[in-house]
């Protein structure tokens, strides 16, 4: 899927939370419907103070190795702004197609890639 083709769907209820009927789409398109709707029932309010709150001190990202992986067919936070962020903090990138929920959907994957990260810093 070209990342051309990422309409964001997410749509916030009360300015914190995915819709409900819009999540299994939005946030984890690959996983089964009754997992999408465990994860949809589940789901925790985004902390809306983290868009907002000035950052104070150096950004870890800025002086620690990081490494990140972007989720190409992420509906939530487009694939173009994810690796733009992971480039911006010098990460090691993985790219995954997977929705928003790769941990989720993914997780051998994500392991790879957190493995790869513990045995590159010892």
């Amino acid at each position: 899927m070209s990342t051309s083709d990422l309409t964001p769907t997410v749509v916030l209820v009360h300015g914190a939370f995915v819709d409900a009927a819009l999540f299994h789409d939005a946030v984890c398109a690959e996983a089964p419907a009754d997992v999408a709707d465990t994860l949809a029932r589940t789901q925790r309010p985004a902390s809306l103070a983290a868009f907002a709150t000035a950052v104070t001190g150096t950004p870890a990202w800025q002086r620690l190795p990081s490494w990140a992986v972007v989720a190409t067919a992420d509906h939530a936070i487009h694939p173009n702004a994810e690796r733009d962020m992971a480039k911006r903090a010098g990460s090691e990138i993985t790219e995954i197609d997977a929705s928003h929920a790769v941990p989720a959907t993914h997780p051998a994957d994500v392991a790879a890639v957190i493995a790869r990260a513990v045995k590159a810093i010892g």
